[in-house]
């Protein structure tokens, strides 16, 4: 290891991967390159050795380390009964780009007009095919606002809440169990007891299978309610329904087959008090988003909380005797007073924490517990 040179490309510094990064897994990316042969590229420093010299707990500098590896900036080679050899991989990190405005398409222009007259449902059918309806069970797999989100920090994250976002772009998430999904998935009711939902991204759904129900119920056969359910705007179709539906409920509707055949031709928006329960609904999804990132960001912190006193626990334990009662005067010392006027020594989690710092700093932080020699300059 050269002690005196570590290279860092420009090229890294202004990837968007360096971008996303987070500070520990920068902290480990530094460590390893300054162990790192400068040819080859390969390092062989062990967990405590990081945790030495980054300050962090193992957990942290896992979690750095499956970052740094996601990232492509980081190879990792293991050997039974060796150390964990590193690889910092350099070139090939292009800038980010500028992104381009994107024309903003009409999509009424290019959808073609489907004809919904019950009257002339068996004459013709429009040359070009529907695309393919969405299933309940492909819309079952839309993600959740907020919830992810990744990676991404906390929403950090939305890493912590954030989690979310991969380096590629991309949503990350474990696969959850179908019995586990909840309302920020599948989406809510917009009027109790209907089928039609409004999804975490703000828009209106309604299953193919659904829709044709209620068509059927509203004087149109089943051929027709077929076709009309298959519309390539499913949000239309799912806006006019929500209207036939709530002028029903009303005693105003007289000819729902007739709404519905306008409806979809002129592309009806909710009416005034569709609009309200849809707004009440985007606040609920509001409320669970951020209800949804604080427990994340709690459980994170409690993660966090626990594995650093993992590790003051294995130090502290390690610590020969008299080390212990000297590093603990030492700590007591450097202290303000009251800060030990309730508790004092080893009860007394400041004073811990000092200790820990101290001990570590002196490179006690790499023996194991029942150890009673200090450890060698050469490791401290």
């Amino acid at each position: 290891m050269d002690e005196h040179f570590f290279r860092i490309e420009h090229g890294l510094l202004k990837s968007e991967v360096f971008r996303s990064l987070s500070g520990s897994a920068v902290k480990v990316y530094l460590v390893v390159g300054m162990h790192a042969d400068f040819t080859t590229g390969w390092a062989y420093p062990s967990v405590r050795t990081i945790a030495r010299q980054t300050g962090m707990c193992r957990q942290t500098i896992l979690d750095a380390i499956d970052e740094l590896r996601a990232g492509g900036l980081l190879e990792l080679h293991k050997v039974a009964g060796r150390s964990t050899a590193y690889r910092v991989v350099r070139g090939g990190f292009a800038a980010p780009s500028t992104p381009s405005r994107r024309r903003r398409r009409n999509v009424r222009d290019r959808t073609p007009e489907t004809d919904v007259n019950p009257t002339k449902a068996n004459q013709e059918r429009a040359d070009t095919k529907p695309e393919r309806p969405i299933s309940n069970a492909e819309r079952s797999d839309v993600p959740s606002i907020g919830l992810h989100l990744n990676e991404v920090g906390g929403l950090d994250s939305w890493e912590d809440a954030a989690q979310s976002l991969g380096h590629a772009g991309l949503e990350i998430r474990p696969k959850r169990e179908p019995g586990t999904r909840d309302k920020t998935t599948t989406g809510l009711e917009v009027l109790p007891g209907q089928p039609i939902r409004l999804l975490p991204e703000g828009v209106l759904f309604v299953a193919v299978e659904d829709a044709v129900r209620l068509l059927k119920a509203n004087g149109f056969s089943n051929s027709v309610a077929k076709r009309i359910a298959e519309h390539p705007k499913n949000e239309v179709v799912a806006k006019t329904l929500l209207n036939v539906l709530h002028l029903k409920s009303l005693g105003k509707l007289k000819n729902p087959a007739g709404y519905i055949v306008a409806g979809l031709k002129e592309e009806y928006e909710p009416l005034p008090a569709v609009a309200k329960r849809l707004e009440e609904r985007r606040r609920e999804f509001d409320a669970m988003r951020l209800q949804a990132e604080a427990a994340e960001v709690a459980r994170r912190r409690k993660r966090q909380l626990e594995e650093e006193e993992e590790e003051i626990n294995r130090v502290l334990g390690a610590l020969p005797a008299d080390v212990r009662e000297d590093l603990q005067r030492r700590a007591e010392a450097e202290l303000p007073p009251r800060l030990l006027r309730r508790k004092r020594a080893l009860d007394n989690p400041v004073v811990r924490l000092r200790i820990y710092e101290l001990a570590v700093g002196e490179g006690w932080g790499e023996l194991d517990a029942g150890a009673d020699s200090k450890p060698s300059a050469g490791s401290a």
